[in-house]
């Protein structure tokens, strides 16, 4: 039996190729993104976690190393408080980051 992630990045891909041929569209790399969400795979509050720890450094940088300039900049823009922010950075920066066994197979 394979493992549930196997079974499941065949099943989605599948899936994806339907929809794109049902619909007559060349799959993307955007596109199967923006599938994902259509599907309820991929939650608001987890995209929102993702771009808070990924565009920290960038904000971070932009503001001379001031952390709470940083996280009201990316309050502003994401629509998450100052404590959410925190938490996300505090929780969700080591979550997001790739897999080894992921990265050995790119």
């Amino acid at each position: 039996m394979e493992e549930p992630k196997e079974e499941f990045n065949e099943t989605i891909n599948e899936q994806f190729k339907r929809y794109c041929d049902l619909k007559e569209i060349e799959p993307t790399f955007e596109l199967f993104t923006r599938y994902l969400i259509e599907r309820n795979l991929i939650q608001e509050t987890t995209i929102k976690k993702f771009m808070v720890v990924d565009k920290y450094p960038e904000a971070l940088s932009k503001n001379f190393g001031s952390k709470t300039i940083a996280i009201y900049e990316l309050e502003d823009r994401y629509g998450a408080s100052f404590s959410s922010i925190r938490m996300y950075l505090d929780r969700f920066s080591t979550y997001f980051r790739l897999k080894s066994d992921l990265n050995r197979n790119c």
